[in-house]
């Protein structure tokens, strides 16, 4: 073990582990703080919080961690702002890069994706709905890349995928809609994995808006009970054929 970050019994659950310049980045729970920012180079003395970013229990659920050149990206909330896209650069440096929707709503930063040198990602101003930004780390460098679809609705675009210097993703422009269809969603959900159940969040809303219906499953470690998991998987299915008129 190379730390026992929330001593005792209790368990600090480190999540997003990611090297960035040779550091280990994570997110943890210390017991006092929260679920925060934490950074390790494998050994107990260097192993500790990077930032509490927001202060006291209160957590700030880092998560989404990417790097972009000199630059940990992540999203991160405080009381202030809300969820909202961060940086590290490694040192004392972490910042809130823009609050992109003012105030203490939430813009909620998700699929943070590096396309050479710049990061692209998912995020609500609060005008044009959740479309593409892009972001070279600073807030009059944190921009909207289109509004696809137009006005308040979303596009919604994910899947976001850089290959040869081109982003591909997924999006609904409202006009030509998505290139596939799909009948029905399984979202699985790691118990106690706060991961895990922000991004099921986000995904059962976006599955719903679309008129996708979706079923949430949540397992641990250990093997689930088959007759229950049975019984909601055919129920699940009786609703798709419902919906698709076709035969599962």
């Amino acid at each position: 073990m190379v730390k026992d970050i929330n001593p005792g019994t209790g368990s600090s659950n480190p999540q997003g582990l990611i090297n960035f310049n040779g550091v280990l980045f994570f997110s943890a729970d210390d017991g006092t703080n929260g679920r925060e920012l934490w950074r390790s180079d494998g050994t107990d003395a260097g192993t500790y919080m990077s930032l509490d970013i927001n202060a006291g229990s209160a957590s700030s659920n880092p998560s989404n961690f990417t790097v972009v050149g000199t630059k940990l990206f992540f999203a991160a909330e405080d009381a202030a702002t809300g969820r909202e896209l961060w940086s590290t650069d490694g040192t004392v440096f972490t910042n809130r890069v823009k609050d992109i929707w003012p105030g203490s709503a939430s813009s909620n930063p998700a699929y943070l994706t590096n396309g050479n040198g710049t990061l692209y990602f998912v995020a609500n101003n609060g005008i044009v709905g959740r479309e593409l930004w892009k972001s070279d780390g600073t807030a009059g460098g944190t921009t909207l890349v289109v509004d696809l679809h137009g006005g308040p609705p979303s596009s919604d675009p994910f899947f976001l995928t850089y290959v040869n210097n081109t982003l591909f993703f997924s999006a609904d422009d409202g006009v030509d809609g998505e290139d596939f269809r799909v009948a029905g969603a399984v979202i699985h959900r790691l118990k106690n994995c706060y991961l895990f159940d922000m991004e099921a969040k986000r995904l059962e809303e976006l599955f719903r808006r679309r008129g996708i219906p979706p079923l949430q499953i949540e397992s641990d470690y250990e093997s689930p009970t088959p007759a229950a998991l049975i019984t909601r998987v055919e129920a699940f299915l009786e609703v798709v054929r419902q919906n698709s008129g076709a035969a599962c």
